[in-house]
């Protein structure tokens, strides 16, 4: 007996497409590698046994009815995936270059408890972004913000020594280079730049702009090779070494995406791990889908988790892959649970224990006839947002908001190690709670729910994005 290999889900792939118009894959696109925790992209033919008499003792031979799609998907909010995620549900974003921002020329001030202060004249940083400071006396470094950041200081966790900011002193989203060591010569016009420290978490094809340098200041797109400790740039190789002082900042990039009136269609193909020579269709291909829904409960576990319900077209079975290139397997750069905030109108919540955000965007696949069972139409309904809250009651602030139907923008934001964001915001909702019920004599929490609608906005849900990808067009 002739014996396979059983297909393992580990070696199994899903690749995500854009498509040129329903049901097309574009030709243009390679596609990407999603990475994901589990899927459940199928076709049932909801066959049924016919009733038909035919003189005998059994059901006829099985009629097949419409077909019933699944499209669901769990997947980690991985930065640079969940870019490719939201324009499959919205399309090309609006994309600005992220700037440094500039320390103001003022006394740092000690913030106590071993906080520190530093002034600033104007940023976009929130608590928790990651930042590298440039051009200090005593405080140049990668720091997470901490709490008392506003919009004129910036607070870090250091030891406090007194100094006036001089003039050129930046903060940078993400964590920078600090360049220590020898440059080395790769040959074929490759050059490998040593990292000081504990290393950076900076990719091939990322770019960095390198300062404090004899011969290699300015922009590089950043070279395979490149890891942790070393960074290689293409550039011409002369002898130099560095002290530390030297940076290599990465360029960081705001992706702002709407939920539009009309959203676009994607393809999925999953390919499975035969042996090579069997006879099988080793690739399933998932049509016209249009991203259905979007929800992640956040507080207590290590990672989020975000289930996708995809609307689904159609499904084939198919011997060779959409795209005869390869697809481009992104870097795995996580958001943590414990790096997630809450803001309600537009101030962070100190006082939530756990939530979820569900999202749903109203898309009712229908078949028409001649169709041979698959979803031709799949037109937009009303999309709907809710933030549910569990939060520790310590004020009434929340039942008072409730009460008077007052309109607040809500938001969850994930502030990633390196200086990667996402936010998933309603700009409009209302908040609605049943008030605190007494169920013991220890603490108490009260429920508090957020419900999106569209009045004065533009669209019902806003997602930003920040990284360090240059595009998603």
């Amino acid at each position: 007996m002739q014996k396979f290999r059983q297909v393992s889900g580990g070696n199994c792939q899903l690749v995500l497409y854009r498509e040129s118009k329903p049901g097309v894959p574009d030709p243009a696109d390679a596609g990407v590698v999603l990475a994901l925790y589990s899927e459940s992209m199928a076709v049932d033919a909801n066959k049924q046994g016919s009733a038909v008499i035919t003189n005998a003792r059994g059901q006829g031979k099985p009629v097949p009815g419409t077909p019933n799609y699944t499209g669901g998907l769990e997947v980690p909010p991985y930065a640079p995936q969940m870019g490719h995620i939201l324009r499959a549900l919205c399309g090309a974003p609006a994309t600005t270059r992220e700037t440094a921002a500039e320390l103001a020329q003022e006394e740092v001030t000690n913030e106590g408890l071993g906080y520190v202060g530093l002034p600033v004249t104007a940023h976009k940083f929130v608590q928790d972004t990651v930042v590298t400071i440039t051009g200090t006396a005593n405080y140049d470094g990668a720091y997470r913000l901490e709490y008392g950041t506003t919009d004129k200081k910036l607070v870090i966790k250091a030891l406090y020594r007194a100094e006036t900011i001089a003039s050129g002193a930046r903060a940078h989203r993400g964590r920078g280079a600090f360049l220590d060591g020898a440059a080395e010569d790769l040959g074929d016009g490759k050059v490998a730049l040593p990292v000081g420290g504990f290393g950076v978490a900076l990719h091939e094809g990322e770019s960095v702009t390198v300062a404090g340098t004899a011969n290699y200041d300015g922009a590089h797109v950043l070279q395979k090779g490149t890891g942790a400790r070393v960074l290689v740039i293409e550039t011409a190789y002369a002898a130099e070494s560095f002290d530390g002082t030297p940076t290599a900042i990465p360029a960081f990039f705001r992706h702002e995406f709407s939920l539009p009136r009309n959203q676009p269609t994607f393809c999925i193909q999953k390919k499975f791990d035969f042996e090579a020579g069997v006879s099988v269709n080793p690739y399933t291909v998932i049509l016209s889908n249009k991203l259905n829904g979007l929800s992640f409960s956040f507080g207590g576990e290590t990672e989020i988790k975000i289930s996708l319900d995809c609307s689904v077209g159609s499904v084939e079975n198919i011997s060779t892959p959409v795209n005869p290139s390869q697809p481009s397997v992104l870097p795995g750069i996580p958001f943590w649970d414990k790096e997630t905030a809450v803001w309600v109108n537009s101030r962070r919540a100190g006082d939530v224990q756990k939530g979820s955000l569900n999202l749903a965007f109203g898309i009712d696949g229908q078949v028409a006839v001649g169709d041979m069972g698959k979803r031709s139409r799949q037109p937009e309904g009303d999309p709907t947002g809710t933030l549910t809250l569990t939060v520790f009651m310590e004020h009434d602030e929340y039942q008072q908001l409730a009460d008077m139907a007052a309109t607040v923008p809500v938001a969850v934001s994930m502030s990633g190690a390196n200086g990667e964001e996402l936010w998933l915001s309603l700009p409009e909702s209302e908040l609605d709670t049943g008030g605190p019920q007494i169920s013991g004599k220890g603490g108490l929490t009260i429920e508090v729910k957020a419900i999106g609608f569209v009045d004065l906005a533009q669209t019902s849900s806003q997602y930003t994005l920040i990284n360090r990808v240059g595009s998603y067009a």
